[in-house]
Protein backbone atom coordinates (compact mmCIF):
# COMPACT_ATOMS: atom_id res chain seq x y z
CA UNK A 1 0.00 0.00 0.00
CA UNK A 2 0.83 3.35 -0.63
CA UNK A 3 0.11 6.75 0.29
CA UNK A 4 -2.79 8.34 -2.15
CA UNK A 5 -3.59 11.96 -2.48
CA UNK A 6 -7.30 12.92 -3.81
CA UNK A 7 -7.73 16.73 -4.82
CA UNK A 8 -10.84 18.80 -5.95
CA UNK A 9 -10.53 21.65 -6.88
CA UNK A 10 -7.46 23.65 -5.38
CA UNK A 11 -7.97 21.48 -1.77
CA UNK A 12 -5.67 18.21 -1.71
CA UNK A 13 -5.92 15.86 0.86
CA UNK A 14 -3.34 13.37 1.62
CA UNK A 15 -3.61 9.33 2.60
CA UNK A 16 -1.65 7.38 4.25
CA UNK A 17 -1.21 3.26 4.62
CA UNK A 18 -2.36 1.84 7.77
CA UNK A 19 -1.38 -2.17 7.44
CA UNK A 20 -3.72 -4.75 8.96
CA UNK A 21 -2.92 -6.28 11.93
CA UNK A 22 -4.48 -7.54 15.13
CA UNK A 23 -4.62 -6.21 18.90
CA UNK A 24 -6.42 -7.07 22.25
CA UNK A 25 -9.41 -5.03 22.38
CA UNK A 26 -11.02 -4.51 25.82
CA UNK A 27 -9.95 -4.27 29.36
CA UNK A 28 -8.56 -7.05 31.83
CA UNK A 29 -10.48 -7.52 34.74
CA UNK A 30 -7.67 -5.61 37.27
CA UNK A 31 -8.19 -2.66 34.72
CA UNK A 32 -11.63 -2.59 35.17
CA UNK A 33 -11.21 -2.64 39.06
CA UNK A 34 -9.18 0.04 39.24
CA UNK A 35 -10.84 2.13 36.85
CA UNK A 36 -14.15 1.56 38.85
CA UNK A 37 -12.00 2.49 42.00
CA UNK A 38 -10.49 5.98 40.79
CA UNK A 39 -13.90 6.69 39.38
CA UNK A 40 -16.75 5.79 41.34
CA UNK A 41 -19.45 8.36 39.98
CA UNK A 42 -19.42 6.80 36.77
CA UNK A 43 -21.78 4.20 36.09
CA UNK A 44 -19.95 0.55 37.24
CA UNK A 45 -21.80 -1.45 33.85
CA UNK A 46 -19.76 1.16 31.59
CA UNK A 47 -16.53 -0.48 32.64
CA UNK A 48 -17.68 -4.20 32.66
CA UNK A 49 -18.86 -3.26 28.64
CA UNK A 50 -14.93 -3.84 28.29
CA UNK A 51 -14.63 -7.60 29.53
CA UNK A 52 -13.36 -9.71 28.63
CA UNK A 53 -10.39 -8.96 26.40
CA UNK A 54 -10.49 -10.43 22.83
CA UNK A 55 -8.32 -9.88 19.73
CA UNK A 56 -9.45 -8.09 16.90
CA UNK A 57 -7.92 -8.08 13.17
CA UNK A 58 -8.32 -4.70 11.45
CA UNK A 59 -8.02 -5.10 8.09
CA UNK A 60 -6.09 -2.50 5.57
CA UNK A 61 -7.17 1.11 5.56
CA UNK A 62 -5.95 4.85 5.21
CA UNK A 63 -6.22 7.80 7.44
CA UNK A 64 -5.64 11.79 6.50
CA UNK A 65 -2.36 12.90 6.65
CA UNK A 66 -3.64 15.99 8.50
CA UNK A 67 -7.13 16.90 10.22
CA UNK A 68 -9.40 17.29 7.85
CA UNK A 69 -11.38 20.88 8.27
CA UNK A 70 -14.90 21.74 8.08
CA UNK A 71 -14.21 24.02 4.95
CA UNK A 72 -11.91 20.66 3.05
CA UNK A 73 -14.67 18.06 4.02
CA UNK A 74 -17.89 20.19 2.42
CA UNK A 75 -15.43 20.51 -1.16
CA UNK A 76 -15.09 17.34 -1.44
CA UNK A 77 -18.80 15.52 -0.09
CA UNK A 78 -20.31 18.25 -2.33
CA UNK A 79 -17.91 17.22 -5.16
CA UNK A 80 -19.54 13.49 -4.49
CA UNK A 81 -23.32 14.77 -4.30
CA UNK A 82 -23.13 14.03 -1.00
CA UNK A 83 -25.62 16.58 1.27
CA UNK A 84 -25.48 15.10 4.38
CA UNK A 85 -23.66 17.39 7.01
CA UNK A 86 -22.04 14.73 9.88
CA UNK A 87 -22.37 15.53 13.31
CA UNK A 88 -19.57 17.73 14.33
CA UNK A 89 -19.55 19.45 10.77
CA UNK A 90 -19.51 23.35 11.87
CA UNK A 91 -19.69 25.70 8.80
CA UNK A 92 -18.93 28.93 10.50
CA UNK A 93 -15.88 27.27 11.53
CA UNK A 94 -13.79 26.69 7.74
CA UNK A 95 -10.56 26.08 9.33
CA UNK A 96 -11.51 24.02 11.99
CA UNK A 97 -11.42 19.96 11.98
CA UNK A 98 -14.29 17.80 11.49
CA UNK A 99 -15.25 16.39 14.75
CA UNK A 100 -17.86 14.33 16.62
Amino acid sequence: MKPITLSVDNISITFLPIPAGDFIRGSSHKEITHAIEEFPHLEKEWFEKEYPQHDVNIPDYYVAETLVTNSQWKTFMLANDVTNLPIGFHAELPDHPVWK
